[in-house]
């Protein structure tokens, strides 16, 4: 070994270990607060089944599917091409008191494998008439105490679902990366 190298082994040693282990623990900590903030653990869920989730008991009852050219969708003016699934469900906060049901995100996907091809926010009342028969809360609603029926509407293409399963999505933020998944 040259003079050079004896005496700088030590120091190029270190940097060979150090400069990727710092590299490793960087990525670590940005991606774990990446991935601790986004929807990736789905928790799957049956239709009609209740799920203890946060602190609310989920439970998605069904869903129906309006047809844009039936007489209620019509009524509803909904675009032409467009159907209107509604997704109803039940609510249940854990009986804390003074405590209501934790808000939600809900969105409405078209499986392709594991994964989503397509997605859907909720429909917005201000564009269509979401005005149900029944009494309920469209979506989810923090200020509610005790049980409640929701109803939520995605206006989604005609072809939807047809290749595929439509599935809800209930995401909390206590719960992230962990959301429910449910397939209607």
């Amino acid at each position: 070994m040259t003079g050079w190298w004896r005496r700088n082994r030590v120091a190029l040693v270190a940097t060979l270990v150090l400069a990727p282990l710092t590299v490793g623990i960087v990525f670590q900590n940005e991606w774990g607060g990446f991935r601790e903030g986004r929807p990736v653990e789905p928790v799957d869920v049956a239709v009609g089944a209740d799920t203890d989730f946060g602190t609310t008991t989920w439970r998605v009852d069904g869903a129906d599917r309006i047809r844009w050219s039936s007489d209620p969708g019509v009524e509803r003016e909904l675009p032409v091409g467009t159907d209107l699934v509604v997704v109803h469900m039940t609510v249940i906060p854990h009986a804390i008191v003074d405590w209501a049901s934790e808000g939600c995100t809900l969105m409405l996907d078209e499986a392709d494998g594991d994964r989503s091809a397509r997605t859907w926010e909720p429909a917005s009342s201000s564009y269509l008439d979401l005005d149900f028969d029944d009494p309920t809360t469209t979506g989810c609603d923090s200020t509610r105490l005790g049980r409640y029926e929701a109803a939520v509407g995605f206006l989604v293409p005609v072809d939807a679902g047809e290749d595929a399963d439509l599935r809800l999505a209930v995401q909390t933020v206590d719960q992230l990366p962990r959301y429910l998944r449910i397939t209607l």
